[in-house]
């Protein structure tokens, strides 16, 4: 009886004490501060709208950049040599209250979400109430050009990318040079290649160009612009190889079909990746290169949150789940993602992804599932300088294309049709386009 009553007291001491183990750890996490990772559109916003409800909690915000927040969708002008660092900056964090820490140059590289703590590269550890990470996506050189020694290739990316570039140029005179892959990033590097008369090659392993934004029928136009400027293309092509000078610098590249093609550099602008080293230990969900989240900007673990270019969100225009791309749908969401960590309980509906380009002579506005004609009332007004595709379904505006119709109030006024779920006509559609 009394070994049976000791055992008793012990189990219930032994729960007694993991109670309160539990309580003390959950008191530890609570008066942990919250901590952003990431500081463009949706870490900065995150921030901001921290400050401006005047949380008064621990927060601190780390960032791997030593700059302040810079428009990254500005970048092209830094190249192009119109635009500063000063310029293209929008948050100066040199006043932040005192509850604020800032932890610049540092890169996060283990979450722990059990421990609830980040780890950085230089050994320190941050431990967390709420987390979230605004980290983006990078630009990560494929094997075969990341080689040690060989001077000339880069990625275009990050301002520091563009210093490395700009930098290169100048010292040895850079007049021709080879982009790799034509998507978003591809248009800018095109750009300031051209302005600074530049000789440039396109090389793409696709058969088509910019074909997650556009249909057939705008391939003319971008063709037609890469002529003008005297831009050679390689479709259906990939780097075989590289051949180097003595000093290593890039003399030639060959590809798969043996064609070379003579260069002072390689700017790859593909392979955007998710840091999922960083994410493997948090075992959060990760579907489509991306890190999924619900409408409170929640990844699968409750504690950490996600924002901007790493994660996934609806597209209104089709209710599927695809990545961020624009700056304001990233400050939404870092906005959101903030409230919800200190509390509150707001969803983020989702984007219409209306995506824009100007590319060299031609400027692009796409939305929707464009390549997916087949599947709607397809309206068309077609010029030898401009083109129109309306996508219809059930009297209600699904998507759009607009090449060299650029124009903000129409674009807005389309938006606002998808996401009312408008009823609209094909009149009320071409009444918008300019008369011709």
């Amino acid at each position: 009886m009394n070994a049976l009553f000791y055992c008793l007291v012990l189990i219930v001491l032994g729960f007694m004490l993991a109670v309160a183990c539990k309580k003390k750890n959950a008191d530890v996490f609570q008066q942990a501060p919250l901590v952003i990772v990431g500081a463009s559109a949706a870490g900065t916003a995150a921030l901001k709208a921290l400050l401006e409800q005047k949380y008064s909690g621990k927060i601190i915000w780390i960032a791997d950049q030593l700059e302040d927040p810079y428009f990254t969708t500005k970048l092209p002008s830094i190249f192009e040599q119109t635009k500063t660092l000063k310029d293209i900056s929008f948050f100066y964090p040199k006043t932040l209250p005192n509850n604020v820490t800032m932890l610049f140059g540092k890169r996060v590289t283990e979450i722990l979400p059990d421990q609830h703590v980040v780890r950085l590269h230089d050994g320190q550890v941050v431990v967390y109430d709420k987390l979230l990470l605004a980290i983006g996506m990078e630009f990560e050189l494929p094997p075969e050009y990341a080689l040690p020694n060989i001077q000339g290739i880069f990625k275009f990316g990050r301002f520091t990318d563009i210093q490395a570039i700009e930098t290169y140029i100048q010292k040895h005179n850079v007049r021709s040079a080879v982009v790799v892959g034509l998507g978003l990033t591809g248009v800018d590097t095109l750009n300031g290649l051209i302005k600074k008369g530049i000789k440039a090659h396109i090389v793409q392993r696709s058969n088509k160009l910019l074909d997650r934004y556009v249909n057939d029928d705008a391939q003319p136009f971008i063709c037609a612009s890469l002529e003008k400027n005297n831009i050679d293309l390689h479709l259906s092509k990939t780097i075989q190889s590289l051949v180097v000078w003595p000093d290593n610098r890039v003399q030639k590249v060959v590809l798969n079909d043996g064609t070379t093609i003579l260069c002072d550099m390689v700017i790859v602008t593909t392979g955007l990746i998710l840091q999922e080293k960083l994410l493997q230990n948090a075992k959060i969900q990760i579907e489509q290169n991306r890190i999924w989240v619900n409408s409170l900007q929640q990844t699968s673990r409750k504690d950490i949150f996600a924002a901007g270019d790493c994660a996934l969100i609806t597209d209104i225009t089709t209710g599927a789940l695809r990545p961020s791309a624009k700056w304001v749908d990233a400050q939404n969401q870092g906005i959101i993602a903030a409230h919800n960590m200190s509390g509150a309980h707001e969803m983020y509906q989702g984007s219409t992804f209306v995506l824009g380009a100007h590319f060299l002579d031609t400027v692009i506005v796409s939305c929707g599932p464009i390549n997916k004609a087949e599947h709607f009332q397809s309206i068309i007004k077609h010029t030898e300088t401009s083109y129109a595709l309306f996508l219809l379904k059930d009297e209600c505006l699904k998507g759009f294309l607009l090449i060299n119709l650029y124009d903000k109030s129409i674009i807005q006024k389309l938006r606002q049709f998808i996401e009312d779920k408008s009823f609209v006509t094909k009149q009320m559609l071409e009444a918008l386009l300019p008369k011709t």
